[in-house]
């Protein structure tokens, strides 16, 4: 998801988000259902973040679209996504790692 955000493809991350939360059950970092721990992607590792946190996905897409999010999104719901990192120097979301996986 490396395109800029339009009406369409907001919402086809947002509800692809929603059925990847609700397919592995998850609620947030604290309970994150059978979310997976670790994921591969270009030959590095990365883990999912086990607490709320502060850090957005690193995809352009996903910039782009936390850039145009109101303050109390960003605060109550970017701090729960399930975000993967990679030493904490690259993060991507579940959508976008698993669709750099597919």
């Amino acid at each position: 998801m490396n395109k800029e955000p339009n009406t369409e493809s907001i919402e086809e991350y947002w509800e692809l988000m929603h059925l990847t939360c609700e397919m592995y059950g998850y609620k947030n970092p604290t309970e994150p259902g059978t979310m997976p721990p670790t994921l591969q992607n270009e030959r590095s590792e990365y883990k999912l973040l086990d607490n709320f946190h502060g850090y957005t996905c690193d995809s352009v897409h996903c910039q782009k679209l936390f850039e145009q999010s109101e303050d109390d999104v960003k605060a109550l719901l970017y701090t729960s996504l399930p975000i993967y990192t990679k030493l904490k120097e690259h993060e991507l979301c579940i959508v976008c790692i698993q669709s750099a996986t597919q």
